[in-house]
């Protein structure tokens, strides 16, 4: 099951996969271009790995309450607000599971950075 409290990675879409063509190859670090079949699998492996070692060498408390941008606290708002309305309503928001997202309370810090 997903652990909403631990970072996750999920690779998809292997069923949507076929064969390469005889003497097709791919590199998977290759850019896609129409075509081209490329996937940029190992580009993302590699993105991430440059982002946990910058995360990891950079002197930053990370337990510090982090501030969202006025637009993502403002979705995250709206999420909470229709998942709430929902469940009064004895309905429900949600993914394929038909679980409400997983979202926490806007902290005091969010809520003071919303716009009025």
């Amino acid at each position: 099951g997903h652990n909403v409290s631990e970072p996750a990675v999920y690779m998809i879409d292997f069923a949507k996969t076929s064969a390469l063509e005889p003497g097709q190859i791919l590199s998977h670090d290759t850019a896609w271009v129409p075509g081209n079949r490329e996937d940029g699998y190992l580009t993302g492996l590699d993105s991430c790995i440059r982002l946990f070692r910058e995360m990891h060498n950079t002197e930053h408390d990370w337990s510090a309450p982090r501030s969202l941008p006025a637009g993502i606290t403002a979705i995250r708002r709206e999420i909470t607000s229709l998942s709430s309305s929902a469940t009064a309503a004895g309905g429900s928001v949600g993914g394929r599971d038909n679980q409400p997202p997983m979202l926490s309370p806007l902290s005091s810090e969010e809520k003071a950075q919303e716009p009025v």
